[in-house]
C-alpha cells in the first residue's frame, strides 16, 4: 500500500511539472493557413529530417516559449534574440509536409512572421540535432 501511494505522489508531481503544464496550454485555434504554411515549406524537409513532429510557440514562458516535439521527447528554448514573438503551431505530417496556424497572422505582417519563423526553425533544428547527439552518445 505504501509503495502504491509513493507512485501516486510521483505521478502527480510529474503531471504538475513545468513541461507537463506547458503542454496543456492551448495552442492557436486558427485553422491551417496556407500563406503561413508557405513560409515554413522551404525549411520543412530539414526540420522533418532531424525528427521534428511539431513546434508550438508561446509567449510568457521565458526559457520554454518554444516547444519542439520529437520522437525522442520535447526540446525547449527561448525566443531567439531580435525576434518579435507570436504564438503559432507548426505540424509536420507524413513526408514532412508542414501545416501552420496562428491566431495573429496577416499578410501585412508577412515579413515579420517570415523572419521569426526562420529564426525559430533554425534554432529548432540546431537544438534537436544537439539533443539527438546527446541521446545517442556512447555510454561508458
Amino acid at each position: 500500500m505504501r509503495l502504491r501511494s509513493r507512485h501516486a505522489v510521483m505521478l502527480i508531481g510529474l503531471l504538475l511539472s513545468p513541461p507537463a503544464l506547458a503542454a496543456l496550454k492551448p495552442s492557436p485555434a486558427a485553422p491551417v493557413q496556407p500563406a503561413l504554411t508557405a513560409l515554413v515549406e522551404p525549411r520543412a524537409a530539414e526540420a522533418s529530417s532531424v525528427g521534428i513532429n511539431r513546434i508550438v510557440a508561446r509567449t510568457g514562458e521565458r526559457q520554454r516559449d518554444i516547444q519542439v516535439m520529437t520522437a525522442s521527447g520535447p526540446v525547449y528554448f527561448a525566443w531567439p534574440a531580435n525576434v518579435t514573438p507570436f504564438e503559432f503551431v507548426i505540424d509536420f505530417g507524413d513526408g514532412g509536409a508542414p501545416t501552420a496556424r496562428s491566431d495573429g497572422y496577416t499578410d501585412a505582417d508577412k515579413a515579420r512572421f517570415a523572419a521569426a519563423l526562420d529564426a525559430v526553425l533554425t534554432e529548432a533544428v540546431r537544438s534537436v540535432r544537439a539533443n539527438n547527439a546527446w541521446a545517442t552518445r556512447p555510454r561508458s
